[in-house]
């Protein structure tokens, strides 16, 4: 079982679609939208996230089994919107994830590539620790309405010492 993951394309936008409302489904808290605002996207909606060049899925057998995101909210990039399939996790799915937005953030001439990880998500945060993130020591409320009180921490990934390992699982189209 060879894992292969690469950037969604404008023509994947019903893979991308149906794994983050895969994603929505198994972890509705993770999440800042929910998965019934989801399914009422348009396609046009998941064709131009696609298009934007940030998204990545993990493919396992010709289906995705993961999911994740980079985007620029202010100067520095964010990895944003992890998922991993229940039946993928534990076999280097985040690990190809992180290569691919990490390397998405290095080519737009980055120089760090930070998240935020729910306090307490101990299995998510080790993961992270494993690809060479290390806490900021910054804080903040989950910003999500009408959820219960969480923090999240950001953690960060210094890319000028951090060699992208994308021989093992990323692949550019």
């Amino acid at each position: 079982m060879s894992l292969v993951v690469r950037r969604v394309t404008p023509d994947e936008w019903d893979a991308y679609r149906d794994t983050r409302l895969a994603a929505l489904a198994d972890a509705p808290s993770a999440f800042l939208m929910s998965h019934a605002e989801s399914v009422a996207l348009p396609e046009e909606h998941w064709r131009t996230r696609a298009a934007e060049g940030g998204t990545v899925l993990a493919w396992r057998d010709g289906r995705p089994v993961g999911i994740a995101a980079g985007y620029v909210p202010d100067t520095v990039p964010e990895l944003v919107a992890m998922w991993v399939a229940p039946e993928a996790r534990g076999s280097g799915v985040v690990e190809g994830l992180v290569e691919a937005v990490a390397a998405w953030a290095a080519e737009g001439g980055a120089s760090e590539l930070r998240l935020w990880v729910v306090e307490h998500n101990e299995r998510a945060a080790a993961a992270y620790l494993r690809c060479g993130f290390v806490a900021t020591g910054r804080s903040q409320p989950l910003p999500v309405d009408g959820r219960t009180a969480k923090t999240e921490a950001e953690l960060s990934l210094d890319l000028r010492r951090w060699p992208a390992r994308s021989d093992r699982h990323v692949q550019e189209r």
